[in-house]
């Protein structure tokens, strides 16, 4: 009987933690994409070529676009979150138009690139402020953004 006490008071401790747990997930995953974010920062503004920067923003763009859909595609998340995501998702494909010129937008001159590249890298990285978005989707998020790129 004792036994059985301690296990249900670990499992009992162990479903108390996971809110916890979840949230260090989320600041290492937080960390991961800020670390990402500067080797990509780092990248473009070492690139002397602004065919070369815009080709890597453009690439860059493209797929957190694409990490967006995936996520979009996830049947566990709330309407809430379907919400914020999609207009997570349209302010980065504007971003992908304004570099390019298309849809109305003027294009990004390559003198420009290296602030573009600050503009772009800064509202991603402060993507989970602006939205009200769960933590859960944040993360699921976070991990296709990784995987992807």
């Amino acid at each position: 009987m004792r036994k059985i006490k301690v296990v249900c008071l670990v499992l009992f401790l162990v479903i108390l933690a996971q809110p916890i747990l979840a949230k260090d997930d989320s600041a290492q995953l937080e960390n991961r994409l800020k670390e990402y974010i500067n080797e990509i920062s780092i990248m473009i503004k070492s690139t002397e070529d602004p065919a070369q920067k815009r080709d890597i923003l453009d690439t860059t763009l493209k797929k957190i676009v694409q990490a967006m859909e995936t996520a979009e595609g996830l049947t566990s998340l709330s309407t809430e979150d379907r919400a914020a995501l999609a207009t997570l998702k349209k302010n980065f494909q504007d971003k992908h138009d304004e570099l390019n010129g298309l849809n109305g937008f003027e294009k990004v001159a390559d003198e420009d690139l290296n602030d573009f590249t600050d503009y772009v890298l800064q509202d991603l990285e402060q993507a989970r402020s602006m939205l009200t978005m769960s933590l859960a989707a944040f993360i699921i998020i976070i991990l296709l953004i990784i995987i992807i790129i």
